[in-house]
């Protein structure tokens, strides 16, 4: 072979070579932005099933966790699309379907406190509640949801947000009269009284809650742990 043949078939490989390798890089970046995209996804699915979760047990405003359900649903089957093969997907496909499904046939809320005993639970509660503030926030600002559907839905979560508070501390006197410690027990109850008290937030059960807590703080043990306090 010709010293230009060879000069030619050397040029050839190279060629072949570098086109390889661009193919490679092309192929390696759209693997990064399909994961990038399927991470966003996810993210997003998440924070509708946990908030989802975390506000229905508590929500009489049923509206809310259904809309944070049906979203949550269409998120994670864009996640299922996008990524069919993973089994966490369709778990939470699976689990939130089911959340759904009670929902529409009347599921209620559960009555009375909220039992959240450590601060790690109030602290995630409250997140969770922020976050559905939050994707409704944006819903209203891209139209999906009136002014008046948002103004029901923000007073609900901020009371649900307060009422997580409250509640901690009111399961936390509980805990303490178990214990006989009146004292304890005074304090809890009136940290939530405190707490209520200063909120701003014109909700009608906040004022219930007051007179509930005031009347408790005006029973005849409490008034005991009260002298014993002093």
């Amino acid at each position: 072979m010709s010293s230009g043949g060879l000069l030619f078939l050397l040029c050839a490989l190279v060629f072949l070579s570098l086109l390889g390798s661009a193919f490679a890089h092309i192929a390696q970046e759209r693997r990064a932005r399909h994961a990038l995209k399927v991470k966003q996804l996810t993210h997003s699915a998440t924070q509708l099933s946990e908030a989802a979760f975390a506000i229905e047990p508590w929500c009489t405003l049923r509206v809310i966790p259904a809309e944070l359900t049906g979203m949550a649903v269409r998120a994670w089957r864009n996640v299922v699309s996008e990524d069919p093969q993973s089994p966490h997907a369709a778990t939470e496909l699976s689990t939130i379907e089911t959340l759904a499904q009670e929902l529409s046939n009347g599921k209620a809320a559960q009555s009375g406190p909220m039992k959240l005993s450590t601060t790690q639970e109030i602290t995630k509660v409250q997140k969770c509640l922020r976050n559905a503030l939050a994707i409704f926030a944006r819903l209203r600002e891209n139209g999906g949801l009136s002014d008046v559907a948002f103004n029901a839905y923000t007073t609900e979560l901020k009371w649900l947000i307060l009422k997580a508070e409250v509640d901690s501390l009111l399961h936390q006197g509980n805990l303490a009269q178990e214990r006989n410690d009146k004292v304890r027990f005074l304090g809890f109850y009136q940290r939530a009284l405190t707490t209520l008290k200063k909120s701003s937030l014109p909700d009608p059960r906040k004022n219930e809650y007051i007179k509930v807590i005031s009347d408790r703080l005006a029973d005849r043990d409490i008034s005991g742990a009260a002298a014993t306090a002093n």
